[in-house]
């Protein structure tokens, strides 16, 4: 009896200690270029740091501007698609094959921009949410953990880094 009187408690100590996934936008490997200068083509990478929980699944939409033209998007070979639009309305989705703890990209996308127009690519949760949704890997269920956008991708013009203090520890990250 007691056991069951104490168990909301304790899940909600375990959400509330809950440690945000941060996610931002490279055209690289090494997470080190965040924006490019064109006409010309170029790939962009989503790449995802994990909360404490890990990382199993993840939905997102890209704000892209119009002087943008998709040429194919690529999903990382640790993850599978599965998005339907009831799922992520006009976003893309992925789940992964096993519970990932450290930096992955879930999607590589490349793109032609068109010409020399300062713009920018933002991410934000799927549209029609308020928060991202993203699965840890220690629940049977998606689980909206805090994600915190570690940046905008710039287009012919540098990218805009986040300054909410959270995003430093990961941004010194990038670094190690």
């Amino acid at each position: 009896m007691i056991f069951v009187a104490m168990m909301p408690v304790a899940m909600g100590l375990h959400a509330q200690a809950l440690q945000p996934t941060y996610v931002g936008l490279f055209a690289d490997m090494e997470r080190s270029i965040a924006s490019v200068s064109g006409p010309g083509e170029f790939s962009l990478y989503v790449w995802w740091l994990p909360g404490g929980g890990g990382l199993d699944e993840v939905r997102y939409s890209l704000i892209v501007p119009g002087n943008l033209e998709g040429i194919r998007m690529v999903l990382n070979p640790v993850f599978y698609q599965w998005c339907e639009e009831t799922h992520c309305l006009l976003g893309i989705c992925a789940t992964s094959y096993v519970c990932q703890s450290e930096w992955v990209w879930s999607h590589r996308i490349d793109y032609r921009l068109l010409d020399s127009a300062p713009e920018l690519i933002e991410i934000e949760p799927c549209r029609g949410e308020h928060e991202f949704t993203t699965g840890t890997c220690d629940t049977a269920y998606v689980l909206q953990q805090p994600v915190v956008i570690l940046n905008s991708f710039g287009l012919n013009q540098p990218e805009v880094i986040a300054t909410d203090q959270a995003t430093w520890g990961a941004i010194k990250n990038l670094y190690r």
